[in-house]
């Protein structure tokens, strides 16, 4: 402050990037494209081969009849209003439209749970800290994937063993968001605007969470014989587990000619926040 007058600006950011997960939307962190997107990969043959495929319990395996375990999958582990939302993400695998897909039903979910609430809290505890650490300076925030392993936000989460949410509660499993994203393939966090007035400042920040509506053998192992199955059989009476295969021969049938697509599912969630430095 001179003569009376506080320093004060604006910085309108285009989404500068602060943090974001070993593994993006479509790559894991090999920079090889993610397993449970891959479709059409896998002969007839080499399916029925494998063991841990319930194909005695699918037959006849068409497409009509693999759709409809699918779908009774959905049916089963949802309740109102996330069922709308998960057929929804059925019937979108099932068109071959792999364009990434939004609901503002699942977001609210999402943006409501537990999980998703402590992690984006402390997110903003450690965005503060740093800021106030470096007099506002929104460059020491600025996330570049070569320099990782120091980026300060990275280095206060895994000091705070804070993982990104995760949706594999019984409640998860009865509401349906265990379907719809159960374990998360990655995140991001931008800030989209920052304003400096003195030592107080206010801060927009974009959280994006975003998964695979797809499968790959690891995710039909556990759910269909793995510690996951195990924990449904506990706890629901009759699940349909055959629909998980039914689901990974529709995406990676080749037989299908990749006519059932899986696809990215991305959530963002928006927060302003104040401080002072």
């Amino acid at each position: 402050m001179a003569n009376g007058k506080t320093a004060s600006f604006l910085i309108l950011v285009n989404k500068l990037l602060i943090y974001q997960s070993r593994q993006t939307l479509y790559y894991d962190d090999k920079n090889n494209y993610a397993e449970d997107l891959l479709c059409g990969d896998i002969e007839e043959q080499d399916l029925k081969a494998k063991s841990w495929l319930k194909w005695n319990e699918l037959s006849p395996a068409t497409p009509n009849s693999l759709y409809q375990s699918l779908k009774n999958l959905a049916t089963y582990f949802s309740n109102s209003p996330l069922t709308n939302v998960a057929i929804n993400m059925v019937d979108k695998f099932m068109s071959g439209d792999n364009n990434s897909y939004k609901n503002n039903q699942l977001t609210s979910s999402v943006a409501n749970h537990t999980a998703t609430r402590s992690y984006i809290t402390s997110a903003i505890s450690f965005i503060k800290t740093i800021l106030s650490q470096y007099n506002g300076n929104l460059s020491r925030l600025k996330y570049y994937p070569s320099t990782r392993d120091d980026h300060l936000l990275k280095i206060m989460f895994e000091e705070n063993e804070i993982y990104q949410p995760a949706y594999s509660t019984l409640n998860d499993y009865i509401n349906g968001l265990a379907f719809c994203l159960h374990g998360l393939w990655g995140n991001k966090i931008e800030v989209t605007s920052y304003n400096k007035s003195g030592n107080n400042y206010t801060i927009k920040l974009l959280f994006t969470l975003y998964d695979h509506f797809g499968l790959d053998e690891e995710d039909v192992r556990n759910f269909s014989s793995g510690s996951i199955s195990n924990f449904i059989m506990e706890n629901f009476l009759n699940a349909p587990l055959e629909g998980f295969s039914a689901w990974y021969i529709l995406q990676h049938n080749k037989s299908y000619n990749k006519q059932y697509k899986p696809f990215p599912t991305i959530i963002e969630i928006s927060e302003n926040v104040s401080g002072t430095i």
